[in-house]
This record gives structure tokens, sequence and C-alpha cells, in this order.
């Protein structure tokens, strides 16, 4: 008797938009479980997902909000449904988080590496959720 394979996949997308609020869908997940769950994990790494996929989000997040991929917050005419205003691409561009958290969170969770072993840290998710929050306020207020 043979058995169905188990095959998983993200949501399809439209559109870049779709995938930008699927980044931002998965960081609020990923930190309402995370916030929500301290000290009532039934097995610890249950957390340590919750963990990394809130710093592979976070970090998709910031390049994103900090021009550091190819969907850009300064190109809203490659993600945007609308033409956006200056002040509304500045509402939501944000350089500072990138450089603060992007090559840290990529020590963190880059291959197998001998430096996994000398970069290992703890992540205030509270903290770093309340910093890139008026971003994704903003960014959610351009398209409600």
């Amino acid at each position: 008797m043979s058995s169905k394979p188990l095959t998983y996949s993200r949501p399809e997308k439209d559109d870049h938009l779709s995938t930008i609020n699927h980044e931002i869908e998965m960081l609020d997940f990923c930190y309402s479980n995370l916030v929500s769950n301290v000290g009532k994990w039934g097995d610890i790494r249950m957390a340590w997902i919750c963990v990394e996929a809130f710093l592979v989000h976070y970090r998709n997040l910031v390049e994103f909000f900090g021009d550091e991929v190819d969907l850009k917050a300064s190109e809203p005419e490659i993600w945007a449904p609308r033409k956006l205003t200056l002040e509304e691409i500045a509402s939501i561009s944000d350089r500072g988080l990138a450089k603060k958290y992007r090559g840290p969170i990529s020590a963190y969770l880059q291959h197998c590496t001998k430096i996994r072993a000398d970069v290992d840290r703890s992540w205030n998710v509270v903290e770093m959720y309340e910093e890139i929050q008026p971003r994704l306020a903003n960014l959610r207020a351009l398209f409600a």
C-alpha cells in the first residue's frame, strides 16, 4: 500500500504586495505565539521554531523597508497597487532597522558553520516588534 507524500507550500501570491503582506502576517503570527506562550511551551523546540521563523520574516521585512533587496519600499511602482506620494514612501522606509538587524539575524540563522557557536544569542522580540511596528502600521494604512 503506497501512502500519499506530504507536500506543503506557502499560499500563492497574486502580486508583490501579497508577498509583503504574507511576510507581515507570518511575523505577526510568530510574534503572537512567542508572547502568548511564555512559560507554557510543552516542547521548548516549538519556541525555537517560532523564534527562527520570527527572525526570517523580520529580516525579510527590514530588508524591504531598508531597500536591501529587489522589492524595495522606495520603489512602489513595482509592488504598490497605486502611486504613492513621497511622504507615503518615507512613512514606510527605514534603513536603520536593516543596518541594526540584518547582519546579526543572518549570522544567527546561517547554515551549519563554526561561527554559529560563537554568535548564539537571545532576541528581544518585543523590542524588535515595537521597532518595526510603525512601518507595519503605516504600510497597512496605505492600502486599508
